[in-house]
């Protein structure tokens, strides 16, 4: 299930909201120490693992640079 982060512009908390894809879509979010709306999303890095030989193995012809 996908994580969310958002920070409040009244208060500078930075917190997560947990929820599914279907259910973000038109969610009022709160901001859980003032309790205002006045809430925006931030994009932070995500973990990525690759598992296997590797993506570039199998999708990369031999010899091919670009």
């Amino acid at each position: 299930m996908p994580t969310y982060n958002f920070i409040c512009n009244e208060c500078r908390e930075k917190f997560s909201v947990e929820t599914s894809m279907k259910s973000y879509v038109g969610m009022r979010i709160f901001c859980p120490k003032c309790k205002t709306e006045d809430v925006r999303r931030t994009l932070e890095d995500i973990n990525v693992v690759y598992k296997g030989k590797g993506f570039y193995v199998n999708d990369s012809k031999k010899g091919d640079t670009t």
